[in-house]
């Protein structure tokens, strides 16, 4: 049976990673909601984690029957496609109002659970939270890990700082009624879909319109393992700024005004500034590539239709047969 009304739930979306979520999840089983020690005769409170994979094989779904009787963790496979999906599909089930996000090749903090539930209980009118995102040990000559890393906490309210925090999926946290009144996850945008990438900041650009506050933490982190080679990596980078550059083109129409000024602002930061996610590049920034990407993802977002309804991307209706079914703690049941 699915656990009522936890503090958290965790949502993880992966497809064609084989066993690497479970690494993920077990770290979560590690944290420690209560802020107990292992002595405490008081049950820490329990939260649940759902995994949607959206693997075209079955090597996830077998390294998942470790938790088959674990009522924190549910699973489910689907034959959907792109990441801002599996979020909204996961999102959708959760019994918690907060909703934290991570990826299926991190591995969280001890404290990552306890520390997602103060801040929000500390800050009621945060609606979106970021932490860090640091890269495990690698070759600097062979590659890089997307990371994202802040020194010191940063609160905005205003679209017009949409440009200080730029924090990644991999470390993310939400309030699902904020998510319900913006209609999810847009899911022509994030990782998968036609849009790439960038389904994370198209929401907080939305939640930042209607007077939420967005927050960036750096005493709440992940480590990630997602090394990419410089070849490999090239595809990831296009991918990444042309979804941002999409997602602009869409609030340029949305936000006329707020948003022209934002692209001013990143206009500047391009040229003169520093952006937290390409440090991870390290030297290597691709700048020219970069800037190719985006302009290339903003023509497209410009094109695209916007259902002023919704906030989202107007997709052409698509006929697609889907299939899924999950487990469910201790058994499990077809969709």
């Amino acid at each position: 049976m699915p656990l009522s009304n936890p503090p958290v739930s965790v949502v993880i979306a992966t497809r064609n990673r084989g066993d690497s979520v479970v690494e993920t999840v077990d770290s979560i089983l590690e944290s420690d909601l209560s802020g107990q020690d292992e002595h405490s005769p008081q049950k820490p409170p329990i939260f649940e984690v759902l995994v949607i994979d959206q693997s075209t094989d079955n090597a996830c779904m077998q390294a998942m029957q470790k938790y088959a009787n674990d009522p924190r963790v549910r699973y489910q496979q689907t034959a959907t496609v792109g990441m801002a999906r599996a979020r909204n599909i996961a999102i959708a089930q959760a019994h918690s109002n907060i909703i934290a996000i991570t990826d299926d090749d991190c591995i969280v903090a001890d404290n990552w659970l306890p520390s997602i539930q103060k801040a929000f209980l500390d800050h009621p009118n945060m609606a979106i939270l970021f932490g860090n995102v640091l890269p495990v040990e690698y070759d600097h000559s062979a590659g890089f890990i997307p990371s994202y890393c802040r020194e010191k906490e940063r609160m905005v309210s205003s679209p017009l700082h949409k440009n200080d925090v730029d924090g990644l999926g991999a470390c993310m946290a939400i309030r699902k009624d904020v998510w319900q009144t913006f209609n999810g996850f847009d899911e022509l945008l994030g990782a998968g879909g036609l849009l790439k990438s960038s389904s994370e900041g198209d929401l907080v650009i939305h939640a930042l319109h209607k007077g939420y506050e967005v927050c960036e933490m750096p005493a709440i982190s992940v480590l990630h393992n997602g090394f990419r080679t410089w070849e490999k990596g090239a595809h990831l980078i296009a991918r990444y700024w042309y979804g941002t550059g999409a997602m602009f083109g869409k609030h340029l129409k949305l936000y006329p005004i707020s948003t022209a000024l934002t692209l001013g602002l990143l206009a500047w930061r391009w040229a003169f500034g520093k952006s937290r996610v390409a440090d991870s590049l390290g030297t290597n920034t691709r700048k020219s590539e970069r800037l190719m990407a985006f302009v290339s993802g903003f023509a497209k977002g410009l094109w695209l239709k916007v259902n002023r309804k919704t906030g989202h991307f107007q997709a052409s209706p698509v006929k697609k047969s889907v299939g899924t079914y999950e487990f469910q703690s201790p058994k499990r049941t077809c969709l």
